[in-house]
């Protein structure tokens, strides 16, 4: 009887890990998917009403729980453009700066260009444009995604 019941509870747990990943597979987006209030903030926050405003303005105003931010290059890896916003499970804002008045975006001839890229003076440039994703999705500022 022990026998049975383990197999049954065997066969369940195989079933249930099938279709999680057959659904993974068609919509990996779905992995992602945070229904909390972090991506109902982001995606009805008003991200084009920053536009020309320092990045700072911008973060000043993004929900709390940022783990971490770093600096990117986008069409070169030679210069920086985005500052990354990263929250818990891959929801992410991303910052575009084209002008630099502050920080020298170039990158200077080191292993690792984040080490030239200064976030405390990337913070003070004018924002180009922003977008917001969950886990790859664009949940807003898509009309941005490619530029």
């Amino acid at each position: 009887m022990k026998q049975v019941i383990i197999f049954i509870v065997w066969v369940i747990f195989m079933t249930v890990s099938f279709q999680t990943n057959a659904t993974a597979k068609k919509c990996p987006q779905l992995l992602y998917q945070q229904p909390d209030t972090l991506v109902a903030t982001l995606a009805t926050l008003n991200l084009s009403q920053y536009n020309g405003q320092s990045v700072d303005a911008l973060l000043s105003n993004l929900p709390s729980g940022i783990t971490e931010m770093k600096i990117t290059g986008w069409h070169s890896i030679r210069k920086a453009e985005i500052l990354h916003v990263i929250y818990p499970n891959k929801v992410v804002v991303e910052i575009h700066v084209k002008q630099f008045h502050h920080m020298n975006p170039n990158w200077v001839n080191t292993p690792t260009p984040a080490q030239n890229w200064d976030i405390t003076l990337f913070r003070q440039e004018a924002i180009a444009f922003s977008i917001a994703f969950n886990g790859g999705v664009c949940i807003n500022g898509c009309e941005n995604e490619y530029k």
